[in-house]
């Protein structure tokens, strides 16, 4: 196509008239051409962001016990221990488990922060996608527009 649009040049003998007319007839097909490219483009990063909010309210709900509520059971369980025969047995039991609970927890909030790094990572390419393709298809047709006006020039 390069070599023909050089050919093409080469051989035009015309006024600046003939081909701000070429232009003109071009130009809104050009408009709308990019106004496509833009809304496709804008369309596909919005339902991306849609598909982020999603991510973020799916996430927040889960992460993290009630701190205050977790607290107060445990100042309960270690109370009731107070009363135990074997107490000390007692609050390594209320140890433990505490120690289990954080530890399922702490597990949750890593897994969620990995899901959200992959659902996140996984979007940002699906923008970059977005973006690309419409710039590929922006200098698609650009360069067949640009086609078309030098034949229009070439033929006066």
């Amino acid at each position: 196509m390069q070599e023909n649009i050089k050919k093409i040049i080469e051989e035009i003998n015309v006024t600046g008239q003939v081909a701000k007319k070429c232009i003109r007839n071009e130009q809104k097909a050009i408009n709308e051409i990019l106004k496509q490219i833009i809304k496709n483009v804008s369309t596909c990063i919005s339902i991306s962001f849609h598909t982020l909010s999603l991510l973020e309210s799916s996430i927040r709900p889960h992460v993290l016990l009630d701190k205050t509520e977790y607290i107060t059971n445990v100042e309960n369980k270690l109370y009731q221990c107070l009363d135990n025969k074997d107490a000390e047995e007692c609050f390594n039991n209320v140890r433990k488990t505490a120690f289990d609970d954080l530890e399922r927890e702490e597990k949750e909030i890593l897994q969620n922060r990995a899901d959200s790094r992959t659902a996140t990572d996984d979007i940002l390419d699906s923008i970059v996608t977005c973006t690309s393709n419409g710039l590929i298809k922006a200098s698609v047709a650009i360069a067949n527009t640009t086609h078309q006006v030098i034949k229009c020039v070439a033929k006066g």
